[in-house]
């Protein structure tokens, strides 16, 4: 249920919310707000109403430097970007070790569910106990995620790049053709929070977000062009002998592609990928 503006008022530290004529208004102690919401939104979750109060904050111009990062999103690590000289890797093992974490958790609680007779007061019991576990569990999930992609537009806004480039993932999963455990991996991949993630912390900081395809991206030589599927993290490539980053090589390549390259003009040997591990303190660079 949505109030608007026009149905709000504050007085008092308390946001009075109309109910219709005839009904009592539903009163909300808010002391510490000091303008009107834009609007507010009640939702129902687990046996208790939340209210999400929205404001309308300014959005900063955007900024026209003619720098642009790009983004190659992977299953491991959830960010790898290239600005045209550096790459830097967001480690995200951490996060990974949460999402198997929750697998196990829920695989335990499910074969004790499904030892017990359903709807019984014991299997009552294990429910709520599942969800109170894995709603702790995503909470810590989406904590980290949101202290990555905190620390990446940090990042972008000390670069002072102006757009970023995001490898479009849509429709992986329905071409995911592995192994029951690969494909697991990718059913589960976060690409989408990930993105969502960054398109409304970049639009915050007026950097504007462009998706491409990514095709071959991290397939393809960007010193030649010789095409070559890796096999493990390091893309080697036979033809001419580059070495890099697997996940690097796709960065360099979303980037070639807005910069108006047909091949990355890489001059000998590229600086080592630099490394951000993920930490509880993570948000943004010093």
């Amino acid at each position: 249920m949505r109030w608007k503006s026009t149905a709000l008022r504050h007085k008092d530290g308390k946001l009075i919310l109309s109910n219709g004529r005839g009904r009592a208004p539903i009163v909300l102690e808010v002391e510490e707000i000091e303008t009107k919401p834009r609007y507010v939104e009640m939702y129902f979750h687990r046996g208790h109403y939340y209210f999400a109060l929205v404001y309308k904050i300014n959005v900063p111009p955007k900024q026209e430097t003619g720098i642009a990062v790009s983004v190659d999103m992977g299953e491991i690590h959830p960010i790898v970007c290239h600005d045209g000289e550096n790459t830097i890797i967001y480690n995200g093992r951490f996060v990974r070790s949460i999402t198997q974490y929750r697998n196990k958790v829920n695989a335990r609680f499910q074969a004790n569910m499904d030892r017990c007779e359903k709807r019984s007061k014991r299997w009552y019991q294990l429910l709520k106990a599942k969800r109170k576990t894995l709603d702790k569990i995503n909470a810590q999930l989406k904590d980290a995620e949101h202290k990555i992609t905190s620390r990446f537009i940090s990042d972008c806004e000390k670069a002072k790049a102006d757009t970023i480039v995001i490898g479009d993932l849509n429709g992986i999963r329905d071409r995911a053709k592995f192994g029951k455990k690969s494909n697991q991996k990718i059913h589960q991949w976060a690409f989408s929070r990930i993105a969502q993630k960054i398109c409304y912390k970049a639009e915050l900081a007026g950097i504007r977000v462009i998706f491409v395809s990514e095709a071959y991206t991290s397939q393809t030589c960007p010193k030649c062009a010789n095409r070559k599927k890796p096999t493990n993290r390091n893309y080697h490539c036979k033809h001419c002998g580059f070495k890099y980053h697997r996940d690097g090589v796709g960065a360099i390549n979303l980037w070639s592609k807005v910069s108006g390259y047909l091949l990355y003009p890489v001059v000998g040997e590229l600086a080592a990928p630099l490394g951000v591990k993920f930490h509880w303190h993570l948000s943004r660079s010093g």
